[in-house]
């Protein structure tokens, strides 16, 4: 499937997280949907492959034939795509994120 496809398909699912343990906020479904408007914001390159690696548990090797990617383009975009996330939930969540990573994200 080629990854324009799979970025179609992407927009019209919601990809919500099965369960969260947090201290600070104690409304799970709005850390689910702080969560999915995090993702949803993400470009479209790296949240293909976060979905199907992280949610989906592919495998690079399952996700390279999907998408038709090279296994280290893959975990490129995988780690950026886990920095953007994760500079989108710290200034949500008012957290200070460890810059010295997030710089690398293209971002």
């Amino acid at each position: 499937m080629p990854l324009k496809t799979f970025t179609k398909k992407l927009k019209q699912k919601k990809y919500t997280p099965l369960e969260f343990q947090t201290e600070t906020y104690h409304d799970l479904a709005e850390l689910k949907e702080l969560l999915s408007n995090s993702l949803d914001k993400l470009p479209a390159q790296y949240k293909a492959i976060l979905i199907l690696n992280d949610i989906e548990n592919l495998t690079y090797e399952e996700i390279a034939e999907i998408t038709k990617l090279t296994i280290p383009a893959i975990k490129s975009r995988l780690h950026r795509a886990r920095l953007l996330l994760k500079r989108r939930l710290a200034k949500t969540l008012l957290v200070k994120p460890d810059m010295s990573q997030i710089k690398s994200a293209y971002c």
